[in-house]
């Protein structure tokens, strides 16, 4: 029940999330053609998009979820609607031959998160390519992240806090979990007002389209002068990811709220920044391949007056 109780609590986020699913809808709008196509959903969840694309005119919907219960309810959900060219795979993409399944003209992915990797992205769309025809079409067809440092002090705050209330309150000190939790990534909310526009870099960039291979560790080396004396709390990232031509959504928070939020990287303590000092942040991302799982590290430093000082 625990586990059913939280997978339906994530579907209920993701279906609630208009800009997500008006976005997706648009992309398929504009490049199903009515009859003819063939779309193949990994990851599918209740099915949602593979229902837009039946209804939409896609000539048929293959729904590859690997939640078996997920699956179960995604096809009850198809008959209650009468949403018939559909066939349900209730196991994960890898375990699917490429006999069993036939090619499609579209394939699609929403396993993006809040940093857009974490959900093994790269994995999936791999996996895209023994299921799309050589001239397919990949959605999302291309993901660019940015990243900013953050000046406000709220975030690190609401990351601290519980731990030290937690010891003044029974007298048991966590440091220890403290530490840890700020050596992890955090999914929160990032506004304008808690960096520097003109700081804004780019972080990563990915393109998924058929047989195109997509290296699974990806490493950023980004720096920053520092013009004003702002302290560095740690670093925020959003995405933007371009569906089809025409077609985006993004986690910008110039941008209207998503269910994503943005991804945030605390650091142990702030960082005293004067003008001239040199930051530097070395961010990397892996997926692994065999195992399903993508994680995430970084190194901070500090360059003043030609000294060197790691941070992280």
């Amino acid at each position: 029940l625990g586990h059913w109780s939280w997978s339906i609590e994530l579907h209920r986020k993701l279906l609630a999330d208009n800009t997500r699913n008006r976005a997706f809808h648009n992309a398929l709008q504009k490049t199903i053609v009515r009859d003819k196509t063939i779309v193949t959903d990994l990851g599918s969840g209740t099915g949602v998009l593979s229902f837009m694309a039946r209804r939409l005119g896609a000539k048929k919907c293959n729904l590859i979820e690997a939640d078996e219960d997920v699956c179960e309810m995604s096809r009850k959900i198809a008959r209650q609607n009468n949403i018939d060219g559909l066939q349900f795979f209730g196991k994960h993409s890898s375990e699917i031959r490429e006999k069993e399944i036939e090619k499609a003209d579209i394939v699609i992915s929403e396993t993006l998160g809040c940093h857009a990797l974490e959900e093994n992205l790269i994995l999936n769309m791999s996996q895209a390519n023994k299921f799309v025809k050589a001239d397919g079409l990949m959605i999302p067809g291309k993901v660019t992240q940015y990243i900013v440092p953050i000046h406000t002090k709220r975030i690190h705050e609401q990351i601290v806090s519980p731990w030290d209330v937690f010891n003044l309150n029974f007298n048991i000190q966590l440091e220890l979990a403290k530490e840890r939790s700020l050596s992890s990534l955090f999914q929160t909310e990032i506004i304008p007002g808690d960096f520097a526009e003109n700081s804004v870099q780019k972080l990563d960039e990915v393109q998924f389209a058929p047989n195109v291979k997509v290296h699974p560790v990806r490493k950023s080396d980004l720096t920053w002068t520092v013009s004003d004396e702002k302290a560095i709390y740690g670093f925020g990232i959003w995405w933007e990811a371009q569906l089809v031509p025409g077609v985006s959504i993004t986690t910008s928070p110039f941008h209207p709220a998503t269910h994503w939020q943005q991804a945030y990287l605390p650091m142990a303590k702030a960082m005293e920044c004067t003008r001239g000092d040199v930051i530097n942040l070395v961010f990397n991302s892996v997926t692994s391949m065999k195992e399903g799982f993508t994680t995430f590290d970084w190194k901070i430093s500090r360059q003043r007056n030609g000294r060197l000082e790691f941070l992280k």
